[in-house]
């Protein structure tokens, strides 16, 4: 709407224009026929023909004052529209970070499991048609409960946010990471060369969530130990469904926290 208001401004300024010249053009007709009025002998006439012109003018000055008010409505209707579509993409950046922030865990920032699983079916469907392969991993942190017992809620909460943030910069763009219960972390892992590959990278998980983890909490300051089990399920190896391998990477999770091992796969 509002390129259409700029064509008719712009149109309307042309118009005006137009009016401009034919008024110019009058008044030299007009100064022209003043002029000869005393030397002519058809005065009559031309003072006739002379008030016509005067006429004209007068009309022309009263389209160019519509015109105007016209200008003056559309610029108006311009900067609304403009105000509008300022507002408007307002409204729509505000719902589009609800939406995001609807589905994004509140403690950690990462996707909730709504999301996971949304972004879980969506990864095997372009496996299946592109034939790429796919892995799922359950992360989740030793003795968390132990930490929450001994320095609080809040220590626990500050160790899961600090994992979160570790695990988001160690993902892959084309990856998810989420937040699944308690102390667990989801893993999606697309389009890898071959299971030593998704091995590496999780071993990679384990060593950066192992590192010092200090936190600042209600004014307090710590450094608790953490640890981290990972249960890996591949598709199609382990399951062809969103429901089959997250199954699968549970069980490797429990298998590897009975053997006390850090990783292990399905």
């Amino acid at each position: 709407m509002k390129d259409a208001l700029s064509k008719i401004r712009t149109q309307l300024a042309s118009a005006r224009d137009v009016l401009d010249g034919c008024a110019s053009d009058l008044d030299r007709i007009d100064a022209a026929i003043e002029r000869e009025l005393p030397a002519s002998r058809a005065g009559i006439a031309l003072a006739s023909a002379l008030a016509r012109h005067r006429g004209v003018r007068e009309r022309l000055e009263a389209a160019r004052h519509v015109l105007g008010g016209i200008d003056r409505t559309i610029e108006g209707a311009i900067r609304e529209q403009i105000a509008l579509d300022a507002e408007l993409a307002r409204v729509a950046e505000q719902e589009e970070a609800a939406r995001r922030a609807a589905f994004r865990d509140p403690l950690t920032g990462l996707a909730d499991r709504t999301l996971f699983a949304n972004r879980l079916e969506h990864g095997l469907e372009q496996a299946k048609r592109r034939k790429w392969t796919l892995a799922v991993m359950v992360l989740d942190i030793n003795r968390l409960g132990a930490i929450n017992t001994l320095l609080g809620r809040e220590a626990g909460d500050e160790v899961l946010k600090t994992i979160a943030r570790r695990l988001g910069i160690a993902t892959r763009g084309e990856d998810t990471v989420g937040r699944g219960e308690g102390g667990e972390f989801l893993y999606l892992l697309m389009d890898f060369r071959d299971a030593e590959n998704v091995a590496m990278i999780a071993e990679r998980f384990v060593e950066t969530i192992r590192q010092p983890c200090e936190i600042t909490f209600a004014t307090r300051a710590a450094a608790p130990d953490v640890t981290v089990s990972i249960g890996v399920a591949i598709y199609p190896k382990d399951g062809v469904s969103a429901a089959q391998l997250m199954k699968a990477a549970r069980a490797a999770l429990a298998k590897a926290k009975a053997h006390r091992i850090a990783v292990a796969f399905a």
